[in-house]
């Protein structure tokens, strides 16, 4: 990974998240410690002190300046479709149809903004919905899998792992009392 960007894994991850609180405020109304929680961020000081660093501004600056903006773009269309409707089919093929564009407009949006393609961020939104699950749910494993949208438990536990470096156990033993 760091011979690619020159950022190991954890930098990788953190650019992301930041990515996609970015996106969130320029085109909802969140507060932005909501914005930081549903990134991934579990201590909203820790965020707002990275932001700064890496941005030169606070959220708080950053947010206001953003949410000017008059129209969302593509990217930021497809990411608040995608997480209201993260349980329906979200392949490139049902994109081009509820977005009336092409793959190739699709992914270069998702690519320019994320850097992610369609799949990639399908993934993030359902895996971050089964966190909170997990955290704030009694709900099996299997029960988690089907309300996100996932086809089996082992598709679920394959993309968790891949996303959060654990299982779905693993995260929840990890979770303080």
């Amino acid at each position: 990974m760091k011979a690619l960007t020159g950022k190991n894994l954890l930098q990788n991850l953190t650019q992301i998240r930041f990515n996609h609180a970015r996106a969130l405020m320029q085109v909802t109304d969140l507060q932005i410690k909501t914005i930081a929680s549903n990134v991934g961020f579990r201590s909203f000081p820790s965020f707002n002190r990275q932001f700064k660093q890496l941005y030169k501004e606070t959220p708080k600056e950053y947010h206001k300046k953003a949410s000017k903006k008059a129209e969302p773009t593509l990217a930021f269309q497809i990411y608040m479709y995608m997480t209201e409707n993260f349980k329906l089919d979200l392949s490139l093929s049902s994109l081009e149809k509820v977005f009336f564009t092409s793959r190739k407009n699709i992914e270069q949006a998702l690519q320019t903004t994320f850097q992610m393609n369609a799949r990639e961020l399908a993934t993030f939104i359902k895996i971050s919905y089964t966190k909170s699950f997990i955290q704030t749910t009694s709900l099996s494993f299997s029960q988690i899998s089907d309300l996100a949208g996932f086809t089996s438990v082992r598709s679920f536990n394959r993309a968790f792992l891949g996303e959060v470096g654990m299982t779905p156990r693993e995260y929840k033993k990890s979770l303080p009392e």
